[in-house]
């Protein structure tokens, strides 16, 4: 399955909207009492059967927004601050500054194109003619919006759409778009972004009724008739072999008892999907709610293989970059992993996978871009978490994929929620804008919370922005560090963790046991402080509390200066907020 080629292929990467992994064949639950056939999907089961199948892929997030924003980006949503559902009226959207995997493949050569839905920001300069689609005809937002409009390229089209028919136009100007690029030299990332099956369910009057199980059945027929017409188109324009398909869902299915608004002449639109027997659905943290089919198919580069290991969809973003033959961008932390690639390569990049849900807040709350864990999945284990931050109950995803039986091992869960903690705190990529400096906290021993050492609290000074610390989730916390000897101390320089508002205490002491108070104060949201010392101290420790309530403590670098030799040293008790 090596990519490595000199011809860089074309892309068409087809992502449905709220589809579950229980709506496509062949079946990833096969076996379960709990599965419910209720799709027709031959031209998905065939490709399937053609390319590489994941059965473990999940979305970052249970919902639209934030799930686009890892796929097109490859990073966590909670490194891109969209954290929740965006509306037409929404001030935010996928920041200017993130790279998205539009740009990364039009600055390397492709002709890029967005068919569909977006849902990343109405606001000038967060379009997606403005973060790398050079083209674009589809709608801004979710079909139950207001405001749902059919545009080209910034200019409305089609004001009131009429949805029964959209999904053939839609298919219709992919297919237009794939047969320019084959009389043309460029390669082609063509982003085909449904807005089926999400509710209210619209269908073609041509596929009405020709499932005989409902419209929502329907709905998948015409999706999956869409799809089988652009692989015959590719394989007629001789493009098939040069040509690399991904298809998947950004989310799980609305639910069946999902109802509509109060009053709903057409009630039976609100119909939703099928999770193959998983617990929850679109909106929840279980499996029902994040899992999602996921195909990657090119016929004589990719050989037909099932995949169970755990994998993302923000795999998608360092996976084609690599089949472009085009390099990551080196200036942000990656999340993705490479999908394909020699078994060599894969062997060796093989680490734990780490993922994670956030509580999602709509754009027009005043919680929107707080991080509150919701679930953590390392392998095998999912542990959920309540809104203070403790862990409530765990499941073994492998034995027991719908989640019905919570572990009862208390101590098991005490150490997935120690490195949940962890990788929390290493999602906040808070920049850490410190001076320069010899840091004489650099390798020295930490300890935390229970004068016990701490291999994680070392982080928050290893020099390194990517990393820091995190104290267990409670209201308090406190880290010390160990110098190994008396130093004569300058300056203390700390940077916190954007999502944690804490109020701290720094003191010193020559022995551990007789402290010092030099500063006492509030961090805000984040951000760095620098504090002014004269003292000769062996051991510095940082007490704090979060003012919003069950956080912990987050820590990500902490740098103690020494005072240089000789008259004039430094001193003083200045504090800068940054």
């Amino acid at each position: 399955m090596d990519l490595a080629a000199a011809q860089q292929p074309h892309i068409v990467l087809i992502l449905a909207d709220d589809l579950g992994a229980g709506d496509v064949g062949p079946r990833d639950h096969d076996g379960d009492p709990l599965t419910t056939p209720v799709s027709d999907t031959p031209q998905l089961d065939l490709l399937m059967q053609q390319g590489l199948r994941a059965t473990q892929c999940s979305a970052s997030s249970p919902l639209c927004s934030p799930s686009r924003a890892s796929l097109l980006t490859g990073r966590h949503h909670a490194r891109t601050g969209v954290s929740g559902v965006l509306f037409p009226e929404s001030s935010v959207g996928l920041p200017a500054d993130e790279r998205t995997l539009a740009e990364c493949l039009r600055d390397g050569g492709y002709r890029t194109a967005l068919v569909g839905k977006w849902h990343l920001g109405n606001v000038p300069g967060l379009r997606p003619w403005e973060q790398g689609f050079e083209s674009f005809y589809g709608v801004l937002n979710s079909n139950d919006m207001a405001g749902f409009a059919l545009m080209e390229n910034g200019v409305s089209v089609q004001s009131c759409v009429d949805q029964d028919l959209l999904h053939a136009a839609l298919f219709q100007r992919a297919r237009e778009t794939i047969a320019q690029a084959a009389g043309g030299t460029q390669p082609l990332f063509l982003m085909l972004s449904l807005v089926t099956p999400h509710v209210p369910v619209h269908v073609h009057p041509s596929f009405q009724g020709s499932s005989g199980r409902g419209l929502y059945a329907d709905a998948l027929r015409e999706l999956d008739a869409g799809v089988g017409s652009i692989v015959s188109l590719l394989q007629s324009l001789s493009l098939d072999a040069n040509t690399l398909l991904i298809f998947s869902s950004d989310n799980g299915p609305w639910i069946q008892s999902h109802g509509p608004p109060a009053g709903h002449p057409e009630p039976w639109r609100w119909v939703g999907g099928q999770t193959g027997g998983l617990r929850g659905a679109k909106g929840t943290a279980y499996e029902g709610g994040v899992r999602v089919p996921l195909l990657l198919r090119q016929p004589g580069t990719i050989t037909a293989e099932v995949r169970t290991d755990p994998v993302s969809l923000v795999d998608i973003f360092p996976t084609l970059l690599d089949a472009a033959g085009l390099p990551l961008p080196g200036d942000r932390r990656i999340d993705g992993r490479n999908l394909l690639g020699s078994a060599a390569l894969r062997q060796e990049q093989r680490r734990p996978v780490e993922q994670c849900v956030y509580r999602m807040f709509h754009a027009d709350t005043g919680l929107w871009g707080t991080r509150r864990l919701w679930s953590y999945r390392n392998e095998r284990w999912k542990l959920f978490f309540d809104n203070q931050g403790n862990p409530t109950e765990c499941y073994d995803l492998l034995a027991d994929p719908a989640e019905t039986t919570p572990l009862a091992n208390s101590s098991w869960l005490n150490v997935l929620a120690d490195r949940a903690r962890q990788f929390h705190c290493r999602l906040d990529e808070l920049p850490v804008t410190l001076p320069a400096g010899p840091n004489l906290a650099l390798g020295a021993q930490a300890f935390a919370s229970a004068s016990q050492a701490c291999s994680t609290a070392e982080l928050c000074c290893d020099g390194r922005p990517s990393t820091g610390y995190e104290s267990p989730g409670t209201a308090q916390g406190w880290l010390m560090l160990d110098l190994g000897a008396v130093q004569p101390l300058a300056e203390s320089q700390l940077a916190f963790g954007a999502a944690f508002p804490t109020q701290y205490r720094l003191e010193h002491s020559l022995d551990g046991v007789h402290w010092q108070t030099f500063a006492v104060e509030n961090a805000g949201q984040g951000g760095t402080v620098r504090h002014g010392l004269s003292a000769q101290a062996r051991f510095v420790r940082l007490q704090a509390s979060s003012t919003a309530g069950g956080a912990g403590l987050c820590v990500l670098e902490w740098r103690l200066l020494a005072r240089p030799s000789g008259p004039g040293g430094a001193g003083g008790s200045d504090s800068v907020g940054g």
